[in-house]
């Protein structure tokens, strides 16, 4: 077993390769903290929709930087709501308290706001441009405006007498790293058949060790590396960024996102370092945490 970088080898891979485009050939490019779209013949995607080879949709505006939250698309006149990092989201959502539902169905306006009476488990709701009328479907798809995501705690019934409880306060850091171990053992259980294994120790170490076996497919490490993100980046405080040491720079979770999508192969592997420290904001505390990465040749 050779000692590499972890599933942040190619992770780091992925940021120290910047925004380097290949010619004439689609791709993500960052600006800022934006993002613009570079289509197959070099020129930037611009007021109009872009499919991916995930299957997902994302809008670039006039202006060619990458849309997010709400938006009203000029051609059609509907609204429709894209996540923080700019894919189209569909079906029930709850914005600021207010829940909408996104069409489903690919009839020409999928993705679009619905207005109207619809059924949602035996129950007839009546959905408008400001969400729904009376009682309210529950959905764990909760965002702010702008497309970032809310941290959705289960419900807590109360009955009984006297004054409603005060709401908890939001679970602690040794909690979400627990939860965190957690999930990344379910990412590891998901992808150890393609190659893929993931030990986590988040709450007594900060380590997560990520071993990458020789059938492991690029698809295979870009998708266990998204995951992982996202686990790592669920418990960081809304809109804060995540900062690597390897360059001292800060990344959304759209950006590393789509700098995996881009970067992340078993070539770039032997590129990357032999681990790294990433930074995140818990509970307005920073808190780091070491990804190691083992590879198995």
């Amino acid at each position: 077993m050779k000692r590499k970088t972890i599933f942040v080898a190619a992770l780091v891979a992925a940021l120290s390769c910047g925004s380097a485009l290949s010619s004439f050939a689609a791709s993500w490019e960052s600006v800022g903290a934006d993002w613009k779209y570079v289509k197959d013949d070099g020129k930037y995607a611009a007021a109009e929709w872009v499919n991916t080879a995930d299957g997902k949709w994302y809008y670039l505006k006039a202006d060619t930087i990458m849309a997010k939250g709400w938006f009203l698309d000029p051609t059609d006149n509907h609204w429709y709501f894209l996540d923080s990092n700019g894919a189209l989201v569909t079906g029930l959502i709850e914005v600021n308290s207010n829940v909408y539902y996104m069409n489903e169905t690919h009839d020409g306006t999928y993705g679009a706001l619905y207005e109207g009476v619809k059924v949602i488990n035996g129950i007839n709701y009546t959905f408008t441009v400001n969400g729904t009328t009376g009682s309210k479907p529950y959905t764990s798809k909760q965002y702010h405006s702008d497309g970032s995501a809310v941290a959705v705690r289960a419900a807590q019934a109360y009955s009984g007498s006297g004054s409603v409880p005060s709401q908890p306060s939001g679970p602690s850091i040794p909690e979400k790293e627990k939860e965190a171990e957690n999930r990344l053992a379910d990412v590891s259980e998901r992808h150890e058949a393609a190659g893929i294994v993931i030990a986590a120790d988040i709450v007594a170490s900060k380590t997560v060790d990520v071993v990458v076996r020789e059938e492991a497919t690029d698809d295979a490490i870009q998708n266990a590396a998204k995951e992982s993100v996202n686990v790592l980046m669920n418990m960081a405080d809304a809109g804060t960024k995540a900062k690597v040491d390897y360059n001292e720079k800060e990344y959304t979770r759209a950006q590393i996102m789509h700098l995996i999508e881009r970067k992340v192969t078993r070539d770039n592997i032997d590129l990357a370092p032999e681990s790294v420290k990433v930074t995140i904001q818990v509970n307005g505390q920073d808190v780091t945490y070491t990804i190691n990465l083992a590879e198995v040749k």
